[in-house]
């Protein structure tokens, strides 16, 4: 990863607002915790809790407690040279603190539903438009009010399994296209 201005850039052109620590980042090696810091120095956000030790024998303890303690200096936000450092488990909450909206929400389906998604802005020679990939992950139907913070644009949807595209109906409100949505069990689009 790379910074380019607020944004995290991979090698491959992926650029990213925010980086979550989830999973087992509380045991970080001072090497990531090195290459963290220089990312939040030159303009990251990172979301998530501190650090609580190196799993490895070979970090130095001292510098460990040190760059743990300057980017997580007493919970909360940490501006940390030109980015920051947000102290919480609740991605959605602490992209909220900072001005940040969901690129996709939904309304309506069943208590429980979870629909992932995958935003991806296409090259100019793919038409310069965006692709959303969204998974029903559950074993049954979902209707749904699909939120997208994108306008100007018609949306249509994609079948991976036939290779068929459809043009659907839409409403926008606001910064939002919203389009409804049945997504069959196990379905995705």
């Amino acid at each position: 990863l790379a910074n380019d201005g607020a944004d995290l850039v991979t090698p491959g052109g992926a650029r990213y607002r925010a980086l979550y620590l989830g999973g087992s980042s509380a045991r970080m090696t001072l090497a990531t915790l090195r290459r963290l810091a220089a990312l939040v120095e030159g303009g990251a956000t990172v979301i998530g809790p501190r650090p609580l030790a190196d799993p490895g024998l070979a970090g130095d303890g001292d510098e460990f407690a040190a760059l743990t303690g300057r980017l997580w200096p007493a919970g909360g936000i940490a501006e940390v040279g030109k980015g920051r450092v947000i102290a919480s488990t609740d991605v959605e909450a602490a992209l909220a603190t900072i001005g940040f909206t969901p690129d996709f929400r939904f309304s309506g389906g069943q208590e429980g539903a979870s629909i992932p998604f995958v935003h991806r802005r296409l090259a100019a020679g793919d038409g310069g438009g965006d692709s959303y990939f969204l998974v029903n992950q559950k074993a049954r139907a979902e209707t749904i009010e699909a939120r997208f913070r994108i306008i100007g644009k018609a949306p249509e949807l994609w079948h991976a399994e036939t290779g068929t595209s459809e043009p659907v109906s839409y409403r926008i409100e606001g910064d939002e296209t919203i389009v409804p949505l049945t997504l069959a069990s196990e379905d995705s689009v």
